[in-house]
């Protein structure tokens, strides 16, 4: 795999920036940044659900088999919501478990918690840019009648990675107990979104071949 530098990837990197702001400024913590990219996969995965309901009747190569091939719709796009949705909860127990959300001690649930950082927190400036982002780059895909499976590569990658993210970031604030691993959680990200298209492109070309080696040869 080669390294590709694209618009929509230069766009989510400089993004990603954005939260040395807040670490800096407004004095965010670990738990913050963390909850800032479980925010910040939700939003993408709304807009990939999006994407596999609305776009052209075509194959999904990524959640097919050789005998059960998957196509685009509704139906498919619920799927992912579930199955997506139910890997986000996972995450979510993670956070609770390492960082404390929703502790009886902190006198505020999982809810109250996402509202206070989202408001009082200012995550919510960021969590817009990038939901706008991700719609354009959605809607820019719809107009191109792109091949949905990049997209859920991505998605899916992005929800491996935010496990990483989970586990390493409360290692590194047990170890160091500083901003200093805030630090090393952005540059993380930063490099992840720099290796996403590269991924993307990687699958997609294995799901074509793999789609053009079942094909039945011409008569």
């Amino acid at each position: 795999m080669t390294l590709r530098l694209d618009r929509d990837t230069l766009l989510m990197v400089g993004f990603h920036l954005l939260p040395l702001l807040g670490v800096w400024f407004l004095g965010w913590n670990a738990h913050t940044l963390l909850i800032l990219y479980w925010l910040e996969t939700l939003a993408i995965g709304f807009w990939t659900v999006v994407l596999v309901a609305v776009s052209r009747d075509q194959a999904i190569g990524l959640l097919s088999s050789a005998t059960q091939p998957s196509r685009t719709g509704f139906g498919m796009a619920l799927f992912v919501a579930v199955h997506a949705g139910f890997f986000m909860a996972i995450h979510m127990v993670f956070l609770h478990a390492v960082f404390g959300i929703g502790t009886v001690a902190g006198g505020e649930d999982v809810l109250e918690t996402l509202t206070r950082l989202l408001v009082g927190g200012g995550l919510w400036l960021p969590l817009a840019g990038i939901f706008l982002i991700r719609g354009l780059v959605t809607f820019d895909a719809l107009r191109r009648e792109d091949r949905v499976d990049r997209y859920l590569v991505g998605f899916y990658f992005r929800i491996v990675v935010m496990q990483f993210a989970i586990i390493g970031g409360g290692f590194l604030l047990l170890l160091f107990g500083t901003q200093g691993p805030l630090l090393v959680l952005v540059a993380v990200r930063i490099g992840f979104e720099l290796a996403v298209p590269s991924v993307e492109d990687y699958v997609e070309a294995q799901v074509v071949k793999a789609q053009a080696g079942t094909k039945p040869p011409p008569a």
